[in-house]
C-alpha cells in the first residue's frame, strides 16, 4: 500500500456520500461512518503481524476492512461481496492492490486454493448455510485455514 496522503475536500466528501459504509475503518485520517468496529478484533484469530506470501480470500468483505488489513500485513488478497459498499473507494485511497469481485459468494469461482479464508459475518445470511460451508471448503489450501464468524441469539 502507498504511503498516506493529505486526502482532498473532494475525496472526503466522496467518503461521507457513500450511504452504506459497514467497517468503520481510518482512511488516511478520515473514520468511514460505519456501524460496525472492527479495529483489534483481526489479532483475535492468532495470525501473525506479517502474512507475507500468503494468500487471503475474504468473502463477504463489505467494505474490506480485513482484505485490507490482510494486505498490509503481507498477504496477496481476492474480496469477494455481492454489494458493493465502500470497499473500491477505500482500496483507492489506500492503494490497495487487493483484487475485489461483486458477486453472490455461492456463484463465486476460482481455480485458486487461499491460505486464509476469512468468512466473518455471513454465515447467518446464507439461505442455506451448510451448503456455504461446503463451497467454502473448496477455497482452503491442504494446510490451510478457514475463519468463521457468526452469530446466534437466543430468546426466552
Amino acid at each position: 500500500m502507498l504511503e498516506q496522503e493529505i486526502l482532498s475536500r473532494e475525496t472526503v466528501q466522496r467518503i461521507y456520500r457513500i450511504p452504506s459504509w459497514i467497517h468503520k475503518m481510518d482512511l488516511n485520517g478520515v473514520t468511514t461512518p460505519g456501524v460496525y468496529d472492527p479495529c483489534g478484533k483481526y489479532d483475535i484469530f492468532g495470525l501473525p503481524e506479517r502474512l507475507d506470501g500468503l494468500t487471503v480470500l475474504d468473502i463477504g468483505c463489505a467494505d474490506g476492512y480485513y482484505s485490507f488489513e490482510s494486505e498490509r500485513r503481507g498477504a496477496s488478497v481476492v474480496a469477494v461481496d455481492r454489494s458493493l459498499h465502500g470497499f473500491e473507494l477505500a482500496r483507492e485511497i489506500l492503494g490497495s492492490k487487493a483484487e475485489h469481485r461483486v458477486i453472490d459468494f455461492m456463484e463465486f469461482t476460482d481455480e485458486r486454493k487461499f491460505d486464509i479464508v476469512l468468512f466473518l459475518g455471513i454465515l447467518y445470511h446464507m439461505r442455506h448455510p451448510l451448503l456455504a460451508l461446503e463451497r467454502l471448503r473448496e477455497f482452503v489450501k491442504d494446510g490451510g485455514v478457514a475463519f468463521i464468524e457468526s452469530e446466534i441469539e437466543v430468546r426466552a
